[in-house]
């Protein structure tokens, strides 16, 4: 049975093109999330999560189950484990949804998983929010906004 395990928002001074950008951009999307995303973005279709070309073992592997432009992003994925195959017990599903408020975006984050995957699965407590964090940072940073307005 699947619970949620995180549900954690941010609120940030950006445009929503541009917190899309840098939700669904493989640069910026690595720049926050720590891992290149290789996919489409088509719904039910895969995405495998790298931290390199030599760092295969340590792929991330899932699929997109969400993805409506400027408004909602998600995937499930089988994090590597020696304890767990890849069977839909041991996968965590990771959902963005991006919201325009008045000269504001607030992005809320939504986490469900198995019981089982949550207590086992090796993560910190705080992993989301640090997550969110590093999204925050990402989208605030002047350089990445200002490198990516230039090349427009």
């Amino acid at each position: 049975m699947l619970t949620t395990i995180a549900s954690e928002k941010i609120t940030t001074k950006a445009n929503p093109e541009w917190v899309w950008t840098v939700l669904s951009d493989p640069y910026y999307f690595t720049c926050w999330y720590g891992m290149q995303p290789e996919t489409s973005w088509q719904i039910n279709s895969e995405i495998c999560l790298s931290l390199g070309p030599n760092m295969k073992a340590f792929d991330t592997i899932g699929v997109i189950t969400k993805y409506t432009p400027l408004s909602c992003l998600g995937f499930k994925v089988y994090i590597p484990s020696i304890f767990h195959p890849n069977t839909p017990e041991h996968q965590v599903e990771i959902v963005f949804h991006v919201m325009s408020l008045k000269k504001k975006v607030e992005v809320l984050l939504e986490v469900t998983a198995s019981q089982q995957w949550n207590e086992t699965s090796g993560l910190k407590p705080n992993h989301w929010k640090t997550l969110l964090r590093s999204l925050k940072k990402t989208i605030e940073d002047p350089y990445l906004l200002n490198q990516a307005q230039t090349n427009t």
